[in-house]
């Protein structure tokens, strides 16, 4: 019997570790860090801890995750025990202060961070294209007898610079897909730019590089070079905009280049830059100050080697499709003090739940209880590498009249179960009344009035409605005569956001 009693505690101990290790796997997004009283905030770090104890990390819910190490569960002192190489930040202990289905909190190292969980990570696609080689040793760069002849090979080059600041100062940016292969990890892929600006009073060229993803510029300060410098330096500004290349060889002066944009005749030009980078250009030969390509290899212990390639996309974002489709949308303005009085003291909307037209739970159910699924197209805006995507998505309706249960997919965070590799959304249960947008569950909402909004499954008189939650302003359109069903759906991600502009459509209502 007593060994009967001791075999059921270590059962019980066993089940609750693994009920608190359940609640800390998945993917938890940092949003704040406390240390000494000082708060930051605006993170969009993501730490993964994975079921069999696989620890890894994400700069964002959209990025590519990298292994960081281990980490398991210690309940006698309620701690998350990390094991990484990596740093020291993600090595050691930090003691759990709270945990749910939510919400992570926890003290590290003398710091507080806090974590909200993340239903799925949304990492871009996979990159297809080869890592290039650069074969080329400094040994190939030297004539057997005349060693590096820097004025034989800038006579092979396809610009003067005068040729390239005339060119260069009528533009206004040069769009690249930028693929890079950090040692060790997978490959990435964004949109950066070299923009330009042109003084025309102080006779001034800037070229600065800016990055979409991160929407800032690469480049800390403005550098603006008068022309007369440019006249003065001939021999300096020979790749400009680009590095200048230490040493270098043209190994071809008529090479074609397939690009997305079209074709170029490009001269190819190989050699070393700073820090003994291995580079390769090509450079458009009826574009002064254009490349084409731009390979480059930083040679040095793992994980701090790295090949990048520059391929031009786009002469000007203006031009694009995905700008074409971004003048379009309607993006939200409110903010969250327009919820609260002038004071921002007092919460303006806490009646707004009578305002809907969803009133009563049994009409609910009753209207409810023929319908297998709702169909909606999501349209997905990607404004940090500048592209978007539509797709389908499929929300199951469950009605059990007889025990007063409801349930329908959630499928409003940009996926369900018929596309997810994960298999599993969200399902709420709708308990008249506790989630009055059921299956959206914001808190914070408005009604702002009635309209008849036209979508491709017809015309419907709509109850419009401005949320917020921590990520995004959301405009919902509620059917009226349709209860739970939502119309169309605006999400407009908030200052420091890592969501991307949605917008959900009703298609179709299938019948059981």
């Amino acid at each position: 019997m007593k060994k009967l009693v001791i075999t059921l505690i270590v059962i019980v101990c066993s089940l609750s570790i693994k009920a608190q290790e359940s609640k800390i796997t998945g993917n938890w997004q940092l949003t704040q860090v406390e240390t000494n009283g000082k708060i930051e905030t605006g993170i969009k770090l993501v730490f993964i801890f994975v079921e069999k104890g696989g620890f890894k990390l994400a700069k964002d819910a959209n990025s590519r995750t990298m292994d960081l190490g281990t980490w398991s569960y210690n309940k006698k002192n309620h701690t998350i025990v990390m094991v990484s190489d990596f740093d020291k930040d993600f090595n050691g202990d930090a003691v759990v202060i709270k945990v749910n289905d939510k919400e992570l909190i926890y003290k590290k190292n003398g710091a507080t961070l806090t974590f909200i969980k993340l239903a799925k990570m949304n990492p871009p696609a996979k990159v297809e294209m080869e890592k290039p080689i650069l074969l080329f040793e400094m040994d190939d760069l030297y004539d057997d007898e005349n060693g590096f002849d820097e004025e034989a090979e800038a006579r092979k080059l396809p610009w003067k610079i005068s040729a390239v600041v005339n060119y260069l100062k009528d533009k206004n940016e040069i769009l690249f897909q930028y693929t890079s292969f950090p040692d060790s990890r997978e490959a990435d892929s964004w949109v950066v730019s070299t923009k330009f600006n042109y003084n025309d009073a102080d006779q001034t060229l800037d070229a600065r590089d800016y990055s979409y993803f991160q929407k800032d510029y690469i480049d800390m300060t403005e550098n603006p070079i008068s022309f007369d410098y440019f006249k003065e330096n001939k021999e300096d500004f020979r790749f400009y905009p680009e590095e200048e290349l230490d040493w270098y060889k043209v190994v071809s002066t008529n090479k074609t280049l397939k690009t997305d944009l079209g074709a170029f005749e490009c001269t190819v030009v190989e050699g070393y830059g700073g820090f003994q980078e291995k580079m390769q250009y090509w450079m458009v030969n009826n574009q002064p100050g254009v490349f084409a390509k731009i390979v480059k290899v930083k040679q040095s212990e793992p994980p701090f080697g790295r090949t990048t390639v520059q391929i031009i996309k786009e002469e000007s974002i203006e031009n694009s499709e995905y700008y074409s489709q971004k003048t379009n949308i309607e993006h939200l303005t409110f903010e969250e003090k327009d919820f609260y009085t002038e004071d921002l003291e007092y919460y303006k909307y806490s009646n707004e739940k009578d305002k809907l037209p969803w009133q009563d739970f049994h009409l609910v159910l009753a209207q409810l209880s023929d319908i297998k699924q709702l169909v909606y197209s999501c349209y997905q805006l990607n404004e940090e590498v500048n592209t978007s995507e539509t797709k389908t998505l499929t929300a199951d309706v469950y009605v059990k009249e007889e025990n007063q249960r409801l349930k329908i997919d959630n499928i409003f965070n940009g996926y369900d179960r018929y596309n997810t590799a994960e298999g599993e959304v969200y399902l709420g249960d709708y308990e008249g009344g506790d989630d009055p947008l059921y299956p959206l569950n914001e808190r914070m909402f408005r009604v702002m009035g009635q309209e008849e909004l036209t979508i491709s499954l017809g015309t419907f008189n709509c109850t419009i409605v401005e949320a917020l939650n921590d990520n995004e302003k959301l405009k919902i359109w509620l059917m009226n005569d349709k209860p739970t069903i939502i119309a169309k759906v605006i999400k407009d991600p908030r200052e420091e956001s890592s969501t991307h502009y949605s917008i959900y459509e009703l298609k179709e209502i299938k019948l059981k």
